[in-house]
């Protein structure tokens, strides 16, 4: 799975970097807490993570992952009196049907 914050830089424009890279180091925590032991998270880019789960075996399971990773990122921010609201975008791909190789899913998942 690939997950990208919509429109973080507005976060940052906003409340100025500190508090974005703290916006960020808290949703980074809820995204390892969601996916548990059975996910990996990485961190890819400024707003932007890889999400693994190599024991999801049917979409419908990869959707119900997706929709609590949705979840645990729209939970409000509270930090230096704000209150920060976030929408993702997921994209998922699956293994071999989209790709073998990592970056070839990262890729797939990022264009769904």
């Amino acid at each position: 799975m690939r997950l990208d914050i919509e429109s973080f830089h507005t976060i940052d424009d906003s409340y100025g970097y500190e508090i974005g890279d703290q916006t960020l180091k808290i949703v980074a925590s809820r995204l390892v807490k969601t996916a548990g032991n059975e996910g990996i998270v990485t961190r890819m880019a400024k707003d932007n993570f890889a999400i693994a789960f190599p024991l999801v075996k049917s979409v419908l399971e990869a959707k119900e992952f997706a929709e609590n990773l949705q979840l645990a990122v729209s939970e409000p921010v509270l930090l230096a009196e704000h209150e920060i609201h976030l929408e993702a975008k997921i994209g998922i791909s699956f293994y071999p049907t989209d790709g073998i190789a990592a970056h070839q899913l990262v890729q797939r998942a990022g264009i769904a």
